[in-house]
């Protein structure tokens, strides 16, 4: 059996186990490759570096324009042979990549796999069904953690919202009845129910 046919297998078992959203797989490094701007150092440009154009047909408008220069690079290029961990990263909106990365990067148009950290296994060594396993338990617990994370900043935000909900209500209150009669009594404006009582508590879209 192959290297590849094995590194298959232990693929298959990351996606029954981890499922495909996202998907992860075991990649070599020598195969993980990014386009990036071809820089040139420059002695006249005050940066010290020259971003490199050329001109290039526009497949949407068949026009010839002027475009970054990419040029082919490792994205792992202190660990040249060794298989790591990725996880595949759909690609954004180009707008939103561009916001993020300028022109410097290349615009993945079918998404990217992206190399987990202190994942690579030692140079030749081809992953077991232990470092597959090992790799599935951390990114378990990286998901509770994620989740727990959210779970907590969604019951903090519930809180202020009350909260908020709470302070605008005695806002609103104070507002309309200064000046009014006692709340309860005939012809006056109230925002007491009753016969309970119970104040009622206004949120912004119903003023």
């Amino acid at each position: 059996m192959t290297a590849q046919e094995i590194v298959d297998q232990e693929n298959a078992v990351l996606r029954a186990e981890l499922g495909t959203q996202p998907l992860w797989a075991w990649k070599h490094s020598s195969t993980l490759r990014i386009r990036v701007q071809k820089i040139l150092e420059s002695s006249t440009s005050p940066t010290g570096i020259d971003p490199q154009y050329h001109y290039k047909a526009n497949p949407a408008t068949g026009l010839i324009e002027l475009s970054p220069e990419y040029v082919d690079m490792p994205m792992l290029p202190m660990i040249p042979n060794s298989w790591v961990l990725c996880r595949f990263v759909p690609a954004d909106q180009e707008s939103i990549f561009r916001q993020r990365f300028g022109v410097r990067v290349e615009y993945p148009v079918g998404g990217i796999w992206q190399p987990l950290q202190h994942t690579a296994l030692k140079p030749g060594v081809i992953p077991t069904r232990t470092d597959t396993w090992n790799m599935i338990q951390g990114a378990r617990a990286n998901r509770v953690a994620v989740r727990d994370f959210f779970d907590k900043a969604e019951e903090i935000q519930d809180k202020r919202e009350r909260a908020d909900a709470v302070r605008f209500g005695d806002m609103v209150r104070d507002r309309f009845s200064a000046g009014m009669e006692v709340p309860g009594s005939k012809s006056s404006a109230s925002f007491f129910n009753a016969p309970s009582a119970e104040p009622v508590i206004l949120t912004k879209e119903s003023v």
